[in-house]
């Protein structure tokens, strides 16, 4: 058996539990110093597919900006991350887009869509 042992530190809420985990075998066997059942649950994820949610730019063609705010619709496994940025390195939309609209869906297979967080109109 492999058992490994890892301190997460619980970004849930303000408390900041150090939150002590064991894993065996790609499951959590021992959890101790989470003050609430939010930190369970991250913690637990975080120790067996650690996963973030996304926020980078694209750039846009014919828009009054040359880069649209973009962040993921959910969490991107971290593991694939660098995968879906270089994805988005080679993305262009086109202007205009408003805050809020999806400007890539399915990003890499990963039920993954990418939602502007920004207006950016088009350049008269």
């Amino acid at each position: 058996m492999s058992r490994q042992e890892q301190e997460i530190i619980c970004i849930v809420c303000p408390i900041g539990c150090r939150i002590h985990v064991a894993v065996d075998e790609g499951r959590v066997t021992e959890l101790i110093g989470n003050a609430c059942q939010r930190g369970t649950e991250y913690a637990s994820r975080e120790a067996v597919a650690p996963q973030r949610v996304l926020t980078t730019s694209i750039r846009i063609d014919g828009g009054t900006l040359p880069l649209v705010s973009v962040r993921s619709n959910r969490p991107v496994p971290r593991d694939r991350m660098l995968d879906v940025v270089a994805a988005i390195r080679s993305m262009v939309v086109s202007a205009p887009v408003a805050a809020g609209s999806i400007v890539a869906h399915n990003v890499l297979g990963l039920e993954v869509d990418l939602v502007a967080t920004r207006t950016v109109e088009k350049k008269r």
